[in-house]
């Protein structure tokens, strides 16, 4: 099993080829790599982020963590395996639940997703999904059993333990760093990233509704998990 960096794979052939002339063992390399991602589709290979180590802070500490955002990906008898620390490309919040730390995740997506013929219910709570960033995301209960999507936006109030989700519909419980909605900000960046506030500055709204929204995550049955804006029947974003 190798290791492959989705977004550098094209450019690693491309080197061997035009620094040197490629001797057997290297052919022999490449041939592997090409067998071992035969079946697995090109939007799931080339979605993710962070398969280049990216700093990322706590805005509910002291001080700068500088938390890695790290994503690994291999391919396995067809499937994706995801390795990553599970820490977001963006600044984040903790909340209450503080404080996230960098965990040793180990995902795996079907590289061909295929239709169930029954339904079957995902979990209201825990992991039931990962970012592109190889981040959790999270059914809609909180931790004493009621919706956290739903209190977030005020619908009811919470008498037996605080939660409060962060920028970007994300927060911690305990070390672990998670999404219950949103997670959109993944691909949006304020114009002044040098203003550690201004992650705070994020709101859906100001997402680019003028274009189809890029690939946020999958589901653990390989579907992909797009943003809110996608084309109609006739082509246009809506």
């Amino acid at each position: 099993m190798k290791k492959i960096f989705s977004t550098t794979i094209i450019l690693f052939f491309s080197l061997i080829f035009s620094c040197s002339n490629p001797d057997e063992n290297q052919l022999n390399e490449i041939e592997e790599l090409k067998v071992e991602m035969k079946g697995i589709p090109d939007y799931l290979l080339n979605s993710w982020l962070c398969v280049e180590a990216q700093e990322v802070d706590d805005l509910d500490t002291e001080g700068s963590d500088k938390w890695k955002c790290q994503v690994e990906l291999s391919v396995q008898d067809g499937n994706l395996l995801i390795s990553s620390t599970g820490i977001p490309n963006h600044d984040f919040e903790s909340g209450p639940g503080c404080c996230a730390q960098e965990n040793e995740y180990q995902w795996i997506i079907p590289g061909e997703p295929v239709i169930a013929e029954e339904l079957t219910w995902a979990p209201n709570r825990g992991a039931i999904a990962i970012t592109v960033t190889g981040v959790p995301i999270f059914g809609p209960e909180e931790g004493p059993g009621g919706d956290a999507v739903a209190l977030h936006f005020d619908y009811f109030e919470e008498d037996r333990q605080p939660i409060v989700i962060g920028v970007c519909g994300g927060h911690s419980a305990g070390t672990i760093y998670h999404y219950h909605f949103d997670a959109n900000c993944i691909h949006w960046h304020e114009e002044n990233p040098e203003n550690s506030n201004d992650w705070k500055e994020y709101d859906p709204e100001k997402i680019d509704s003028t274009i189809h929204s890029p690939i946020i995550g999958f589901a653990f049955d390989g579907f992909p998990i797009y943003g809110p804006y996608g084309w109609d029947e006739y082509g246009e974003v809506v």
